[in-house]
């Protein structure tokens, strides 16, 4: 193989992990969220409410019309 082409393969390859992993990090943060929001809102999730996400990435408790904090 060239030069080149082994050069080009090791960049392909560390971009791929570099943004799998940081897809990876990004999604076990959005998990921790939603498990926070869960547990602040337990009662109106029992009473029906749901939480949606909103445009910044957090959830809204539809039952009290409450955002995170």
């Amino acid at each position: 193989m060239s030069p080149k082409f082994t050069l080009l393969l090791v960049t392909t390859g560390f971009l791929v992990v570099s943004t799998t992993l940081s897809l990876v990090r990004r999604t076990a943060q959005h998990l921790e969220e939603f498990e926070r929001t869960t547990a602040r809102h337990a009662r109106c999730a029992r009473l029906g409410g749901t939480l949606i996400p909103d445009e910044h990435g957090s959830f809204r408790c539809v039952a009290c019309s409450t955002s995170r904090e």
